[in-house]
């Protein structure tokens, strides 16, 4: 396990779930928030295109502490930090310190705009 705090940040995990069906047949999402502390939250890449729509997106990396909620992220789920949702983009990622246990888990997070 990890002997010390990745970093200051805490952040929400958004535990999708998909609800009962609209009267258009569209099935809901259902936000189970979960608190996770002592992660660090860092900015990653961003690009932006100008095409008919102004379109920019940004990528985060989030270090994690290896707790069920991070290691069982699926593609519907997202983190919320500062108020902002940032949609999860790819599985997590173990890393396991020198002796084989493990460490932190970090994700990669990804937002849109425009």
């Amino acid at each position: 396990m990890i002997l010390s705090p990745l970093g200051n940040d805490t952040v929400t995990v958004l535990v999708r779930t998909y609800g009962p069906k609209d009267r258009l047949g569209v099935r809901a999402l259902i936000n189970t928030p979960v608190t996770v502390a002592q992660c660090s939250f860092q900015p990653y890449t961003n690009s932006e295109q100008n095409t008919d729509v102004d379109t920019t997106v940004s990528m985060w990396k989030l270090y994690a502490p290896p707790v069920s909620v991070i290691l069982g992220l699926t593609a519907v789920d997202a983190i919320q930090f500062g108020g902002v949702v940032y949609e999860d983009f790819g599985d997590p990622q173990p890393f396991f310190d020198e002796l084989g246990h493990l460490d932190h888990v970090r994700i990669i997070l990804r937002k849109a705009r425009g």
